[in-house]
């Protein structure tokens, strides 16, 4: 994606006089001064970044939010981009930003994010604006779910990878060109070191709790958290027997069963070892931006497939998050393929990085013509 997610940290590599970034919590936020174009607003600190810079930026960041809402055929969230100068000295990030500082703010459906202006040249900027599609894009994805599989990152970021990779397209196709390419070039890279397949499955959300949980549960608590889904497991099978007769109350008890398979099977794929050939969602040279990748192949190999895809999968989302609030893995790649029109899928529990470089390089001959 551009490789970001939801509450990740922002990887730069500070080097001589170290500014820090500004915060994206709202008491930091609000005190900052801002531009707005639409539903897209530009925060900066007037010392650090000219507001003719960012009052450039507005409308900008304002074009790819609707161009978002028209791929996944579902109002966007509102944009908040926090902007900032260089952390370190000149070129201290390296070439590309990896990681951004991200908050979505369900209350006001707004995408607030962090990105540092490290250079005014064309990459530098499409990576930016590839940067607003992506986060636009999966805040869309998770406006459409109440409770999400916290291994479902393949979907939500995968869905965001191709939406990003969409609006550059429209909006610089040789910079699309380029991003394509380093892309490959890194699970080329991958493949040459040894690794064969990943398993997109057991690649976990960044955030500490299952979102949204504390909906269901409706027992006073934070929502389920990560670190200790034994207890997590324990909350859902007690909020269960607190239910009694499920035919008093069919749609919550079938949600809090959903509910307990989830963290069941969430307990099953933290305690899976690594297997020989298997990419890994840990491995310190790599972070995961392997796995960013190859879910973003599988959403590309189905969109190119079946146009429209990815609009028909989001629009499928939000018509079932009512009837059903919690969203599985199984449910989630029926939805994928049934919005893919059945074009064939690849195994997502072991998916070959010789299959994602073959994806990779169709589209990136498709763009070369």
């Amino acid at each position: 994606m551009t490789r970001r997610a939801l509450a990740c940290l922002l990887a730069l590599l500070p080097l001589g006089c170290y500014t820090p970034p500004p915060g994206i919590e709202d008491a930091e936020v609000l005190r900052m001064e801002h531009v707005r174009q639409g539903d897209a607003w530009v925060f900066y600190r007037g010392w650090d970044v000219p507001r003719a810079r960012a009052a450039a930026l507005a409308p900008e960041v304002e074009d790819v939010r609707l161009r978002v809402g028209e791929l996944t055929g579902v109002a966007p969230p509102r944009a908040q981009l926090v902007v900032h100068g260089p952390t370190g000295s000149a070129g201290g990030s390296g070439p590309l930003v990896d990681r951004v500082a991200c908050l979505y703010i369900e209350r006001e459906n707004t995408i607030r994010f962090r990105y540092p202006l490290e250079g005014d040249d064309r990459l530098a900027r499409t990576q930016l604006l590839g940067t607003v599609g992506h986060e636009v894009a999966e805040a869309t994805v998770l406006g459409q779910v109440t409770v999400i599989d916290p291994y479902l990152r393949w979907m939500c970021d995968g869905v965001a990878e191709l939406a990003e990779h969409e609006v550059l397209l429209a909006l610089d196709r040789e910079g699309a060109r380029e991003l394509l390419g380093r892309a490959l070039r890194f699970v080329q890279d991958r493949r040459a070191r040894g690794v064969e397949w990943v398993d997109l499955t057991r690649w976990r959300q960044l955030g500490d709790r299952i979102y949204r949980t504390q909906r269901l549960l409706d027992d006073g608590a934070p929502s389920l958290p990560l670190d200790d889904l034994p207890g997590a497991l324990a909350r859902v099978r007690r909020a269960r027997a607190a239910v009694g007769d499920p035919e008093d109350d069919p749609a919550r008890a079938a949600a809090l069963a959903e509910l307990e398979g989830l963290v069941e099977a969430a307990l099953a794929r933290g305690r899976l070892g690594w297997r020989p050939g298997e990419g890994r969602t840990d491995d310190p040279d790599a972070l995961d931006y392997l796995f960013y990748n190859a879910a973003f192949a599988v959403w590309l190999h189905a969109e190119r497939a079946a146009p429209a895809t990815l609009r028909r999968f989001v629009t499928a989302l939000a018509a079932r998050r009512d009837a059903d609030p919690v969203l599985v893995e199984a449910e989630a790649v029926a939805l994928l393929g049934e919005a893919a029109n059945g074009t064939p899928l690849p195994p997502l529990s072991r998916l070959p990085l010789a299959w994602v470089e073959q994806a990779l390089e169709a589209e990136a001959a498709r763009l070369a013509r």
